[in-house]
């Protein structure tokens, strides 16, 4: 309980003496002092012990953010490699049905070819044998 006397603040405190004799009484400032000081110490602690609480907890929330961010990445991620897939077999099939195409034409163009002249059969003339068209002449 505080107490003022001569311009000085005291408080009464009760002193816990050995042999269990309880006293209470008038404390000189110095007592006092001290014990403010060991009170101010004790909630200095509390205040500390709160605070790495505190900064825990967001250091939790910190790293739950960065997992979460992490995760949507990664969908992000396989998301545009599926596209990327999706868009090179389209690619593919272009070029596929592209060669097929060409392939269809050259063929075309090659029976034109044949029905325009059909005295020729694979750079041989009419009436040559196989062994002749290799050696370039007539045999005989």
């Amino acid at each position: 309980m505080p107490n003022k006397a001569n311009g000085i603040l005291r408080e009464t405190v009760v002193f816990a003496k050995p042999f269990g004799v309880i006293m209470s009484g008038f404390v000189t400032p110095t007592v006092a002092h001290f014990f403010r000081k060991k009170e101010r110490k004790k909630e200095r602690k509390k205040e500390r012990k709160k605070e790495r609480k505190k900064e825990r907890e967001r250091e939790r929330e910190r790293e739950r953010e960065r997992e979460i961010e992490r995760e949507r990445e990664k969908e992000r991620k396989g998301e545009e490699r599926k596209k990327e897939r999706k868009k090179e077999r389209k690619k593919e099939r272009k070029k596929e049905r592209k060669k097929e195409r060409k392939k269809e034409r050259k063929k075309e163009r090659k029976k034109e070819r044949k029905k325009e002249r059909p005295g020729k059969q694979k750079g041989r003339e009419v009436g040559q044998t196989v062994e002749e068209n290799r050696n370039g002449k007539k045999m005989g």
